[in-house]
């Protein structure tokens, strides 16, 4: 085995030992379609899991508040004995139920408990909130890991085209027709292309490592836990209807959410008004006892009670303060959250446009590299073309493969930030 010999058996033992273990990785990888990861998400996402429990726990304070506008029905059970010098023991016994209605408090706490039912919808939008910002990252995640596969396939067929470029410029070498340098320069482009494929690998092990943990599992599995997401890179022709971004802001979670925030800090005000009156209770009340088991003593109560505050420092005053502050922060936030939101569609909107685009131009550019490499290979073979112009033209083929290939994801992350912007969630998603 002579010495050009040598070094193509060590080249093609550094490429099987880099393809081989991912090829058959890729054999037994699991397979996911965009549908497969919106499933798991919803299911398993951590930040979901939190955001569906506290939309619970928001159920849970409405039935909390409510209650204190009903009746507060008691019993109880007494049973002792007592006695002191000079007297002997005595036993008692008791059994009685009581009853407590509240009348009057000035409206505090039905102001509560719509206060509850506000905060139980506005927990719900920033459900959609959180739901929205899943499913944006999700989408980004699931286009990096594509990206990522076929980025390695674009690399493969670029290292073997390399790999030919190189034999054909060593054939020349080697006939006198070609100096040493465009040699050395074919042979360190072929060993960038081998890192290329070695570098694209490694990306789509950590694209795979950041869909895993938006999916709720460990970016980092003992038993290799490889996945393969199924799709295309590409973006379905966008709607090019200017829409009306004031109205269509109003629709999105994180708006719907800070109007919501308004309401519930009008209700505090009311709440805080209703501190200044008077609570009036209603009270009822019947039982039994004596000094023997079962007691047998009939007794009952009926009246009304009444409690006002006379001097507390002036916490009631300073409540008032507070709660219309938050009006006013509140207010000042929905201002703020519309505007935002108006001016971050527009600018989604636009970008989208401008990505689905720079898509259509890629293609071209691409269309005619490769047709002018076609050709290039024929001129160089038949000696028409010199190896420095022939050697431009590879090189732009090349690129505008990669460059085709970030459009292409450019324009479905473009399309993720406008699905984004208009609160898309995992349930739209679903539907």
């Amino acid at each position: 085995m002579n010495g050009k010999e040598r070094r193509l058996f060590k080249k093609s033992i550094i490429l099987l030992s880099v393809i081989l273990p991912f090829a058959s990785g890729r054999l037994a990888a699991e397979s996911l379609t965009w549908n497969d990861c919106v499933k798991e998400a919803r299911k398993d996402n951590p930040d979901i899991i939190s955001a569906v429990e506290s939309v619970k726990q928001g159920e849970s304070a409405v039935t909390i508040s409510r209650s204190s506008l009903l009746p507060q029905v008691s019993s109880g059970l007494n049973a002792g004995r007592s006695g002191g010098d000079g007297s002997g023991a005595s036993d008692s016994y008791s059994v009685d139920v009581s009853a407590r209605q509240l009348l009057f408090d000035g409206g505090k706490s039905s102001s509560e408990t719509k206060s509850s039912k506000e905060q139980l919808i506005a927990l719900k939008y920033k459900y959609d909130v959180t739901s929205a910002g899943i499913r944006y990252r999700l989408r980004l995640a699931y286009v990096s890991l594509l990206k990522a596969q076929k980025q390695v396939t674009i690399t493969e067929g670029i290292l073997k085209r390399r790999k030919q470029n190189t034999r054909l410029i060593q054939l020349g070498y080697e006939g006198g027709r070609e100096h040493k340098g465009a040699l050395m320069t074919a042979q360190a482009k072929e060993a960038q292309a081998e890192f290329d494929l070695v570098q694209a690998k490694r990306s789509v092990e950590l694209a795979q490592a950041g869909l895993k943990e938006l999916l709720g599992r460990s970016p980092v599995e003992k038993d290799g836990g490889a996945l393969v997401v199924e799709g295309e890179l590409s973006v379905a022709e966008v709607d090019r209807s200017r829409p009306d971004f004031v109205i269509l802001a109003e629709t999105t979670p994180i708006v719907k959410e800070l109007i919501q925030q308004s309401s519930i800090a009008r209700l505090g005000v009311k709440s805080a008004k209703a501190g200044f009156y008077p609570g009036v209770y209603a009270a009822a009340g019947a039982g039994r006892s004596s000094s023997e088991w079962p007691p047998e003593q009939d007794q009952w109560s009926i009246g009304l009670s009444m409690s006002l505050p006379l001097f507390e420092g002036g916490s009631r005053a300073a409540g008032l303060s507070r709660a219309r502050s938050v009006v006013r922060q509140t207010e000042a936030d929905e201002k703020g959250g519309r505007l935002g939101t108006t001016s971050t569609l527009l600018t989604k909107w636009i970008s989208v446009q401008n990505a689905v685009d720079k898509v259509k131009v890629s293609e071209k550019f691409l269309a005619a590299a490769k047709e002018r490499a076609r050709i290039s290979e024929v001129q160089y073979s038949s000696g028409l073309l010199g190896f420095d112009s022939w050697i431009i033209i590879e090189d732009d083929f090349v690129l505008s493969e990669g460059t085709l290939l970030d459009s292409q994801a450019g324009a479905l992350m473009a399309e993720a930030d406008w699905i984004y912007a208009k609160g898309g969630t995992l349930e739209n998603e679903a539907k």
